[in-house]
């Protein structure tokens, strides 16, 4: 459903309404231009302050599993096609922006083989993470405050503070100081 053409205080109704069908936990009223997310929640989903959620092309997809909790913090930016499963928990801090079709899961979903279990482990974003369009982010991946995921890198693991990480599997490709209180544009 476009809300691009109502006005801001019908549109923050409808929003707030039907995320709280969902069972979603609003901070306050996300922005949101074009449709909204789809969402599948049986756990607990908490969305922050300012966050603001752009689809035009591809919906964002998020799904989070009874008794298990996705944070998303304030001042986050999330865009068209990102695709957030949380099967055992994801952290996302404040001031991240999600660029296009970006995929963030924390469970492999399926065996890989008869003899192996379904695989997952908690992932946390840090603040003020810029991920790149067309990236993975799979389980037990952590991505320190400030750093930057290259478009179409896989992060698999720890990714620390203030670096530009790309590739398959990720690898830091440059350090960089940030300067204290500094929030990326």
């Amino acid at each position: 459903m476009l809300f691009d053409h109502l006005p801001w205080r019908v549109k923050t109704r409808i929003v707030r309404m039907i995320f709280a069908k969902q069972g979603v936990v609003l901070v306050d009223t996300p922005r949101v231009e074009g449709f909204l997310p789809s969402v599948k929640n049986d756990g607990e989903f908490i969305i922050g302050r300012s966050s603001f959620f752009r689809t035009y092309r591809v919906r964002q997809s998020i799904t989070i599993r009874e008794g298990v909790k996705l944070h998303i913090g304030d001042n986050a930016f999330i865009n068209d096609g990102v695709d957030i499963c949380a099967n055992i928990g994801i952290t996302i801090g404040d001031h991240v922006k999600i660029a296009p079709m970006v995929a963030i899961y924390d469970s492999n979903y399926h065996k890989i083989s008869p003899s192996e279990p379904v695989k997952g482990s908690h992932i946390t974003i840090g603040n003020n993470v810029w991920i790149g369009v067309n990236a993975v982010i799979l389980p037990g991946a952590t991505i320190g405050d400030h750093s930057v995921i290259a478009a179409g890198s896989v992060v698999t693991g720890p990714i620390p503070s203030g670096v530009i990480a790309g590739g398959c599997p990720a690898k830091i490709i440059k350090e960089f100081e940030v300067a204290s209180g500094w929030i990326r544009d």
